[in-house]
């Protein structure tokens, strides 16, 4: 169970990058998906390919890449917090979990969720055309990868 929900959060967060100055601190959201704060969005993510490196690939097998869309890129990471909350709660819910909080503050969207009774913590930082992702909680060891964007799709 652990290794498939890892390897779900790693699939949703390979997209993790940022193209442009991050905006200010736009707001926490509940844990329904809905903002408590503002509703700005943010260009967080280039779309082209992506690979992963680091202690959540090994989980996941072999180094693999990936086409991120710039649908996928304004879903996931560029849009505004209603949009990245829903995304979130989406991925936790077809996961089995329940979605916690969700904070965006200018580079960095960090939540919580609760899987089998376990509370997670996650949090995904953008710099450019990479991102560094970290997961602890569960009784497992923290865990942490780095995404790279390696060009167009």
């Amino acid at each position: 169970m652990a290794s498939r929900f890892f390897l779900a959060v790693t699939c949703l967060l390979l997209t993790a990058a940022c193209g442009s100055a991050p905006e200010p601190e736009q707001g926490k959201i509940a844990g329904n998906g809905t903002a408590a704060g503002g509703t700005g969005a943010a260009q967080r993510l280039n779309p082209g390919r992506w690979q992963q490196a680091g202690a959540l690939a090994s989980v996941a097998g072999p180094a693999d890449s990936r086409c991120v869309s710039p649908e996928e890129a304004l879903s996931t990471a560029n849009g505004s917090d209603e949009q990245i909350g829903g995304a979130l709660a989406a991925q936790a819910a077809k996961d089995g979990c329940k979605m916690g909080t969700v904070m965006i503050s200018g580079p960095t969207i960090a939540w919580t969720q609760t899987c089998s009774g376990a509370i997670l913590t996650m949090s995904s930082e953008y710099r450019g055309d990479s991102s560094t992702t970290t997961i602890s909680g569960g009784g497992m060891p923290t865990l942490t990868t780095k995404s790279v964007r390696i060009g167009d799709c």
